[in-house]
């Protein structure tokens, strides 16, 4: 290994002295960057799910299986799939997907 580095002050001992800046480039960087843009993704669609859980009937099956003596587990597993599937076929959606004209704004073709 070949001995790099900067003697110090007060004698004459090297001392390791690594890259002045480190480029953060690399495998581990994309799956970071990615992590980083996906996760509020992530917490606004699980946000999404709990308040759907609680304001439909999901959560008082999910009490009703629990008083009747279920597991916990497998009541919510079961409700969060139903639930879940619910919200894909668009069960809460409405409108007609037109957009609206924007008031005083005319296009002339």
């Amino acid at each position: 290994m070949k001995k790099t580095g900067v003697k110090q002050a007060g004698g004459n001992l090297l001392v390791f002295r690594g890259s002045s800046f480190q480029r953060g480039y690399g495998l581990g960087s994309f799956f970071k960057s990615l992590a980083r843009s996906a996760i509020p993704f992530i917490q606004q669609g699980a946000k999404t799910i709990g308040r759907a859980i609680l304001h439909t009937a999901a959560g008082a099956n999910i009490a009703n299986d629990v008083a009747s003596g279920k597991n916990v587990r497998d009541s919510l597993n079961n409700q969060l799939k139903q639930t879940v599937s619910n919200m894909v076929k668009g069960g809460n959606q409405s409108g007609s997907g037109k957009r609206q004209p924007i008031a005083g704004f005319h296009v002339t073709s």
